[in-house]
């Protein structure tokens, strides 16, 4: 997450909605957090890690799908 960005912010307050837990990480702050995303193939924001999947941008269809299990 991005200080700043709307599809961020949309992300928050669906996860929120659905009473996910989640931590929010700033990766424009940190720079461990960006570069363990740009490995995993995550160039566009936000980015989700559910268990050992990676979400790249806010797709409600994918977070559906990992969130259910």
């Amino acid at each position: 997450m991005v200080q700043g960005c709307n599809r961020c912010k949309k992300a928050i307050v669906f996860l929120k909605k659905r009473g996910v837990k989640f931590i929010s990480i700033d990766i424009s702050k940190n720079t461990k957090a960006r570069k363990r995303c740009e490995t995993n193939g995550c160039h566009t924001l936000p980015v989700f890690q559910i268990d050992k999947n990676w979400i790249c941008g806010f797709d409600k269809e994918k977070l559906e799908i990992c969130l259910k299990g």
